[in-house]
């Protein structure tokens, strides 16, 4: 995709249960000298921190987040790609996250960042509900397809 061709930091995530792996796209984006940030959650947040894959730990929640790192600057986004896990994804971009609402206000902070959600196609389903916090993809990716917003 060009905005991953073009970002100069990638966010990505470690999978926990049954998510997509994006182990393979952290690889190319190190091979291709960009910077990887991963989650680490906060008192009711999340903030993003650069870290090797290797540097990760289980975190409060047992989700593998980094034990430390440079923080994404918060100057909204230009050239990031976020990496975004969920439970389930619609067309329109609409995810279903486990509800915390910690991503939707991660992602919020950075408002001209690329955002692409990874999901298997049985995950991509007709119709989510939507709230006002949310934040809608610009793409979601499946073994399948790629549904543009």
């Amino acid at each position: 995709m060009p905005a991953f061709l073009g970002a100069h930091a990638l966010v990505a995530y470690a999978p926990v249960e049954n998510e997509v792996d994006p182990g393979a796209l952290v690889g190319v984006a190190l091979a291709g000298g960009k910077s990887v940030y991963y989650p680490r959650r906060t008192a009711g947040d999340v903030e993003f921190l650069e870290s090797a894959p290797t540097d990760l730990a289980p975190g409060s929640s047992t989700v593998p987040e980094p034990r430390s790192g440079t923080p994404l600057p918060s100057d909204g986004g230009e050239g990031v790609v976020f990496l975004v896990p969920g439970l389930a994804f619609d067309a329109r971009g609409v995810r279903l996250g486990r509800g915390a609402g910690c991503y939707d206000r991660g992602l919020a902070r950075h408002p001209h960042a690329a955002r692409i959600g990874l999901a298997y196609e049985m995950q991509v389903v007709p119709a989510l509900p939507e709230a006002a916090w949310d934040v809608r993809m610009d793409a979601v990716v499946t073994e399948a397809r790629v549904l543009m917003r």
